[in-house]
């Protein structure tokens, strides 16, 4: 029986190269609200350049590769700055930030094996961002912490799956990100775990 919790190559089959990147790109938005304020603006110029790849326009892998790794070292820095108290927020955004890394992993490689790892990996990292808050008692006080993670992480994997079906069926033309998040919504509803101001209400 398949994990519900994770992704393989072979679900990933109805994605077309440019579906691949435009799903990976999906997974990054999901969690988009969790950048830093520091790091949004780098961050959206990094989405920019996954969805030049996806177009099948050029995108300079050295000075992607290096935006990156600030963005990733500047969240490196924040997690290990953060008090306790605000670890589980801080980790979230850490994982906000590989979600993105590996969609331009995805982007940047050449072979359909190696973006198709470097997609599940984006859903990986915005799975964990959800699950870390979880585990960590962040999301639901009230309920017991086993019931909070298994609520958390079937919401994430099944808005991670909806996406699949959706990008497939995608317009022809896709040629911005505002277009891209208006495929449809990334979550069902407007869970806690959305954003960090929704967090804290």
């Amino acid at each position: 029986m398949a994990n519900p919790w994770a992704l393989s190559a072979t679900q990933l089959k109805p994605l077309d190269s440019a579906g691949l990147l435009f799903f990976a790109l999906r997974n990054a938005r999901r969690a988009a609200p969790w950048w830093s304020d520091e790091a949004r603006e780098r961050c959206e110029r990094l989405c920019a350049r996954v969805l030049d790849a996806a177009r099948d326009q050029p995108v300079d892998a050295a000075a992607t590769r290096a935006l990156t790794r600030s963005v990733l070292d500047a969240s490196a820095a924040q997690v290990q700055r953060a008090t306790t108290t605000e670890e589980p927020l801080v980790r979230a955004t850490n994982y906000a930030v590989c979600a993105l890394d590996a969609a331009v992993e995805a982007a940047l490689a050449t072979e359909r094996p190696t973006r198709v790892k470097a997609v599940i990996h984006s859903a990986k990292y915005g799975a964990s961002l959800v699950l870390s808050l979880a585990h960590a008692g962040a999301l639901d006080e009230q309920a017991p912490r086993a019931d909070a993670v298994d609520r958390a992480g079937d919401a994430v994997w099944n808005a991670i799956r909806s996406d699949i079906v959706l990008v497939a069926q995608r317009p022809a033309q896709l040629d911005t990100l505002h277009a891209l998040d208006a495929l449809g919504p990334l979550w069902d509803g407007d869970p806690r775990w959305a954003s960090p101001a929704r967090l804290r209400r």
